[in-house]
């Protein structure tokens, strides 16, 4: 807890690590990029977990994100379960079971649009995979760790990490939507989902599209994602509005 604002963040402490202090003002150089009125601006993003602070201290590196009590990875969610025998935990994989093609395009649009954001900057992700993505809240999806590796592993070739970042956000969504297929494929995509979907896992696998042209490719989904989340929006925001105030009671 910040004693400043009294506001929880989640701390991360990575020990051994070749740094110094000018990787540790770099990075907080990533995390506010210059807008065009010269001024900080945060890289805010409703997909990404915002890293607010990273520091040194007695020889580890520290970084400060927003904290999110009930997330859990998209590897926790969607394809590992916890099996108890006698006092040992087993991890195994989820059953055969596929996950929803809304679902999956859910997943998908909020991701892609992370990534979007960052690539928008002249920025690289570098984290996109199953065990860094989280499910913050039902239907939300955020991208943790964002800046950790410029940090940890500091590169300058972004041109070729924005690709990366597009290929392994394919990775992903065939990894997801082979969930319990013998084979992790394109074929396997191809027998559960839609022509659609197949075709757009197919364009991020390829690495070779920006994120605008492959948001494009998905515009009818867009837009039904996005008249999701509004109406989500609506009944909240109803039930805030119909709930009797503490003067009521």
């Amino acid at each position: 807890i910040d004693s400043t604002d009294g506001v929880c963040y989640a701390l991360r402490r990575v020990e051994r690590v070749r740094t110094n202090n000018e990787m540790v003002v770099r990075m907080r150089e990533r995390s506010e990029i210059d807008g065009s009125n010269k001024s900080r601006n945060k890289l805010i993003h409703p997909s990404i977990i915002s890293l607010h602070d990273c520091y040194l201290s007695n020889g580890a590196v520290f970084f400060v994100h927003d904290y999110y009590p009930s997330a859990i990875s998209l590897y926790d969610r969607f394809l590992k379960v916890r099996m108890m025998k006698g006092d040992n935990v087993l991890e195994a994989v989820v059953g055969s079971a596929p996950i929803a093609e809304d679902v999956l395009w859910c997943i998908l649009i909020q991701l892609l649009s992370a990534i979007q954001a960052i690539h928008a900057y002249g920025l690289s992700c570098r984290v996109v995979d199953c065990r860094h993505v989280l499910e913050t809240t039902r239907n939300r999806y955020r991208i943790g760790s964002v800046g950790v590796m410029d940090v940890l592993e500091p590169r300058n070739n972004q041109q070729e990490l924005q690709s990366q970042d597009i290929h392994q956000l394919g990775c992903v969504m065939l990894l997801l939507g082979c969930r319990g297929c013998a084979v992790t494929d394109v074929k396997g995509l191809s027998v559960r989902y839609s022509n659609h979907f197949v075709e757009v896992i197919q364009y991020l696998l390829q690495g070779q599209y920006k994120t605008q042209t492959i948001l494009e490719q998905c515009m009818p989904e867009v837009m039904k994602t996005m008249n999701s989340a509004l109406s989500t929006s609506d009944y909240y925001y109803c039930l805030l509005y119909t709930s009797p105030s503490p003067r009521d009671s």
